[in-house]
This record gives structure tokens, sequence and C-alpha cells, in this order.
């Protein structure tokens, strides 16, 4: 018997077929016994029992399990499952008050599966609280955590990046926090608390924004300096109507580009409380920066009598600068406005009333065309004989082309009350000595735009401390700087667009060109600035903000007297 094992042994070694050895590697297959297979079949059949099939989405089920870092599937959908009675355990996001049947009925996916079509008809619904930040974890029966997951990125030294870019935002938007918290309140959303909200925007986003103006600013300063020659329009902001102003903003814009070439703002604890100096110490700080910037040749304001005085060319501070100091026509057309007003609304002299817009017309006139004193006294002069019906006069004569008869419009009679008070403005020695600053004929109209602007960041109602109110300033140069020289809108038919706009003093209509949409490109720099320096911050919000050497809160309170104790009110 061995010899014949032999011999196979030996025919499969000649033959060239391996022999065959046995596999290790492979597990010997398991033998149930009767008892044994029916304990697998019943486990077989309760595993089944638990599959479900999501079919094409199990590639999303993948996707999120491996966002979330979860290890297995059941934690997956334990989290879920949790997540689900969470939500389920509170209000649900819509509730109803029944009112009858109604016609409008949510279709598709608006219907939640669960409610039937005559419990969807109703209405007066009720939003109920929404969280902006959801975070959630899970910890082994040892105390180890298993996973985390959080809606917001997480900043460095802990603070939540939706509530950091909140912050920055209401303020570089123009809004209020006050304004926003109540709007969120009335949607039942929860946000950043006001402590937090002004510890961000004074530890990140103030001098980041003075930074990025000084930046931009240079950029228009750099430009400017070859020119030979700056004519600056310049013009002084309070911040609150009336006389108990807190600060004065002054305002340079240079009149060949409309840029905001200067902003500068002065407290009223600088100079001594005196609301009423504020202008000028803001225009001595003005005048002193950009001289020594700029070759600037003409400065254009209103006619403040304290800046006048300073700019005198025989008695005032920059008498030896040889620059020419203009005044706004505009400003003077508006004061003779009021002026003819005045005494026409005086009994017996109201036909002035109805002369008043070609009076200021021909003011408008005389200052354009006219370059000296005595050639704007000979076409000035003329108006007194024009509202007569006199067109021609010893050496003089009006300019204009013969006029039909117009029976609406009453003559003043030569001589008669309402021609005496008329002579008594036109021939105003105190308002005429001032004439020469007229013939240059500028206005601040664009600066004047400007400071209406500034409103959307700095409202007159609303109360901020000087640090903030100065930022706000700069929010709105850098926004009118950026946006000054965008295109004019052009519609589908390839025309320019424009709109009506209705005074209600003049009581017309006025057309104005429509620009294209503002797109406030440099917002993203700016926010990128702010979050760099809360990323490079050593550590985190500070816990108390100490008031800066250059802050006026460091001179005292703003109404000059330290406030007692409440217990002693």
């Amino acid at each position: 018997m061995d010899s014949a094992k032999n011999k196979k042994r030996a025919a499969s070694s000649t033959s060239g077929t391996p022999a065959q050895t046995p596999n290790k590697s492979k597990k010997p297959r398991r033998v149930y016994s009767s008892a044994g297979k029916r304990a697998k079949l019943e486990y077989d059949r309760r595993r089944q029992r638990t599959r479900i099939n999501i079919g094409p989405a199990f590639e999303e089920w993948k996707m999120l399990r491996k966002s979330l870092r979860m290890k297995t599937h059941p934690q997956l959908a334990s989290f879920l499952l949790k997540s689900y009675e969470k939500h389920a355990s509170s209000k649900g996001p819509l509730t109803s008050t029944p009112r009858g049947p109604s016609t409008a009925v949510f279709a598709g996916p608006c219907r939640p599966s669960s409610v039937t079509a005559g419990e969807s008809d109703r209405d007066d619904f009720q939003i109920a609280g929404v969280e902006p930040l959801k975070a959630d974890q899970e910890f082994c029966p040892r105390g180890h955590k298993l996973w985390s997951w959080n809606s917001q990125p997480k900043l460095k030294h802990g603070m939540q990046g939706g509530d950091f870019m909140l912050s920055t935002k209401i303020l570089l938007s123009g809004n209020n926090f006050s304004k926003i918290a109540l709007l969120f309140r009335f949607m039942n959303i929860r946000m950043v608390t006001s402590k937090t909200f002004y510890s961000v925007q004074g530890t990140y986003c103030l001098k980041s924004i003075q930074q990025f103006w000084e930046e931009k600013r240079n950029a228009i300063i750099k430009k400017l300096q070859s020119k030979d020659r700056v004519v600056a329009l310049a013009d002084g902001r309070m911040d609150s109507p009336g006389h108990s102003a807190m600060c004065c903003t002054y305002t340079t814009m240079d009149l060949d580009t409309m840029d905001i070439i200067s902003v500068v703002n002065v407290d009223k604890r600088w100079v001594g409380y005196k609301s009423g100096v504020m202008e000028k110490a803001a225009f001595i700080q003005t005048f002193d920066s950009l001289t020594k910037e700029v070759n600037i040749k003409e400065i254009v304001t209103d006619a403040h009598v304290q800046i006048a005085a300073l700019m005198h060319p025989e008695r005032g501070r920059y008498k030896d600068q040889a620059i020419t100091h203009s005044l706004d026509v505009w400003h003077a057309a508006k004061n003779l406005t009021k002026k003819l007003h005045a005494v026409g609304m005086i009994s017996g002299q109201k036909l002035i009333l109805g002369w008043i817009k070609d009076i200021v017309n021909h003011f408008w006139y005389a200052c354009q065309h006219t370059s000296t004193r005595e050639e704007f006294m000979d076409v000035w002069k003329g108006v007194l004989h024009h509202v007569t019906g006199e067109h021609e006069w010893g050496f003089g004569r009006c300019f204009h082309a013969p006029l039909a008869e117009n029976p609406d419009k009453e003559l003043i009679p030569h001589g008669s009350a309402a021609h005496v008070a008329l002579s008594r403005i036109v021939l105003n020695q105190r308002w005429l000595k001032e004439i020469e600053k007229l013939l240059t004929f500028r206005t601040t109209a664009e600066l004047e735009s400007f400071q209406n602007h500034i409103l959307m960041y700095a409202g007159k109602r609303f109360a901020f401390s000087f640090g903030v109110y100065e930022a706000r300033t700069l929010l709105a140069a850098l926004d009118y700087n950026h946006h000054n020289h965008r295109p004019v809108h052009v519609n589908i038919k390839g025309q320019v667009s424009h709109k009506r706009v209705y005074n209600k003093k003049s009581q017309r209509y006025s057309v104005h060109t429509v620009k294209e949409t503002k797109d406030y490109g440099y917002i993203p720099e700016l926010q990128t600035r702010i979050l760099e320096k809360r990323l490079s911050s050593a550590g985190g919000l500070p816990k108390r903000r100490s008031v800066q050497a250059d802050d006026p809160r460091a001179l005292g309170p703003l109404s000059g007297i330290s406030p007692p104790p409440t217990a002693e009110l």
C-alpha cells in the first residue's frame, strides 16, 4: 500500500503538475449544531429587520457622516435622532390658530407630510425662537469625546466667527446695534449682547478703519501732489442739531475730482467745552495739514465769520499764505432768498414774493459773468429797474431779449414800500463788501451732498462716543470716494436712465441722472483687515476697556461736571 502511494507521488512529479499544498490561511468552516443554526437564523432575521435601504441617498449619507466625523453609521443615526427629538420637544417652527377655511393651501414640499390639507388651511402664523448658533457633541460612557459639531467657525481664543462678523458688519453698514437687536428680537432670533458688540467694535474695528482710510487718502493725496494748483471745497458739520453739539466734522473736497481729501473731527472738550469754536479749530487743523501736503491755491467755504477772519488778507492768521478765499455762491443765494422772503411777508411789500425767483437768478448771472466789483454792481443794480418794467436807464440797460407781457406778474412801482425794501437788500453794504469772494463762482453743492451722506452712518439723532463717531464719518468718506466715479445706468434700450425728484420748497420737479448700483467693493478688504487683527491678537476680548490717551473722555465728562452718586440725586 505504501508502494502504491509512492508511485502516485512519483507520477505527479514526473508529469509536471505541481503538488497541491494545504491552505494554512483559510479558516476552517464552522460547523453549527441544529440549535446553533436556529439561533444564527433568528439573529440574521432580527438584523435584517433593522436594516433600512436609503437608495441613492446613501452617497449623501456617507458625505454627512464624513463631514460630522462620525466613526460608524449607528453614531450618525443616533445624532440625527437626538437632533429630531430636541426639535420635536421644543415648540414647532410654525404654530397656527384656526380661522376657518382658506383658499390658499401650501403645495408640494411646503406642507409637512403629517399635516392634512384641511389642517394646513390656516393663517395667523407665528415664528418660534431661532438659534443663530448650534453646537452639539457626544461622549462615551468613560467621558471621551466621540464627536462635536458647531454651526459657526470658531475663531482664536474661543469666539464664534458668525458673532464676530455680525458685530463688525453692523458698524461697517452704518447700522446701530440697538436697531438691529430690536429687529432680531421681533424675529425671535438670538444675537450677540451689547457688551460683546461694543467690545468687538472698540478692540478691532476703530483702529482698522482709521488705518484703512489713511491708506486710501494717501493714494489720493499722492495724485494731487503732481498738480500746480488745487482748489479745495471745505465745510463743517455738527453731530447734532441745535447748539449742543459734541463733535464737529470738517470735510475738504478737491474741486476737480470731487474726492474727499480730508476729514477732521474735533470734540468740544478739546476747545474748552465751547461748541461755537469747534468749526474754527477744525478748519485750522485741516488747513495746516493740507497746505503741507498739496499746493492749495484757493479754498472755498461758507460765510463763516471766524473762518473769514482767519483768511483776512491783512489781519488774518493765514494772510501770508497767498491763498484765495472764495465763498460759496449757493449759500449766498440761499441767504438772499431768506431776506427777500422775510421782507415780502410784511404788509404792503408782498409784491416782492412774486419776484424772488427772478432776483435770485439775476444774482447767479451777475456772479457768473463778472470778475470785478464794479462790473458786478453795474449788472446787479439793474434788477431795481427791471422789476419796475424799466429795461433801459441812464448809462445802463438789461441784457435780456425783448420780453412778452406777463399779466400774472405784477410790477413793483418805483418808490413804493416794496421797492424801497428791495433797494435796502440789493444795496446793503455789509453784504456787498464780501462780493469779490463770490465772483470766482464756486459752489460747495457736492460737498453738501457728502455732508448729507454722513447721515447714513452717523445720524444726528443718535449719540456716539468720539472714537465711534470718527470711524463712522471715515466710513462715509470711504463709501463716497469709492462710488464717486461710478458710471451712469443705461437701460435695455441703451439710453441713460433718469429720475424725477420733487422739491417741496420750490414745488417743482427736477431731473437727475441715475448711476449704477453701489458695489461696496472695498468692504471685503476692510473686513479682512479687521478679522486679521482678531486672529493676530494675543488674547481674546478684554474684560475691561481702558480709555486711550487721545480719547476726549480722558478729559472728563461731556457736561464738564462729574456726576454725583445716584443715591444723592
